[in-house]
């Protein structure tokens, strides 16, 4: 199962950059037949690698079966994906408000991977309360249909740091406010109930800000 999540992640990611690349500049292929492999990687998105990070990170998660806890090992390499991207945009980006965006998305989901830890650490005695091998039914067959969903990469705008911020933490945004309602949907424990409805209404604000942005800088 892995060696083949590992093989789409590379095809979505190289895809996703193609996609960028074409966006960005009206050149001809002939002007990149000449750039080598290391210039290439070089060129590479500092914040795609960030988001295939992520998903690498959380498909890498030991379910344990217990759905308040792989909701919350889940959400939080997700978020840590989140905080790398806005970190990228804070270091390169030039755009006031996206920068003032970038801090309040660290503060706040650095809080928030602090509380997922604690659920974590509380729970880690919990018994299993679905399969995670099931993939047919159940948050089984949930989680799995929304790591094949982030696998969606969309195009991704490169002609900035800036716009590449927006236009992928919206996309990483919106995948976060889908596992937030497995949160809500699945899970046991109150907390997790709350964090997750808690996610989906900032996120979904966030998301309409860089939607704005974006329309209001093409």
């Amino acid at each position: 199962m892995k060696p083949v999540f590992y093989l789409l992640l590379t095809c979505v990611v190289l895809a996703a950059c193609q996609n960028s690349n074409h966006n960005s500049s009206g050149s001809s292929d002939s002007a990149h037949e000449g750039m080598n492999h290391d210039s290439e990687v070089d060129n590479e998105s500092k914040m795609m690698l960030a988001m295939s990070k992520g998903m690498e990170a959380m498909h890498a998660v030991k379910l344990t079966g217990n759905a308040d806890v792989d909701l919350s090992k889940m959400m939080a390499k997700h978020h840590k994906s989140a905080i790398a991207m806005a970190q990228e945009e804070l270091d390169e980006g030039n755009d006031a408000q996206l920068k003032e965006m970038s801090n309040a998305i660290i503060k706040k989901q650095q809080a928030e991977i602090e509380q997922l830890n604690a659920i974590i650490h509380d729970l880690k005695a919990a018994k299993p309360d679905y399969d995670p091998n099931n993939k047919n039914a159940g948050l089984g067959s949930a989680l799995n249909k929304n790591m094949m969903r982030m696998m969606q990469m969309g195009e991704m705008s490169k002609s900035s740091v800036d716009h590449e911020f927006a236009s992928m933490m919206k996309k990483h945004h919106q995948d976060g406010v889908d596992m937030a309602r497995l949160m809500v949907e699945f899970g046991h424990d109150a907390r997790v109930k709350q964090l997750g409805n808690a996610i989906i209404k900032d996120q979904e604000a966030e998301i309409s800000v860089f939607e704005r942005w974006l329309e209001a800088h093409k």
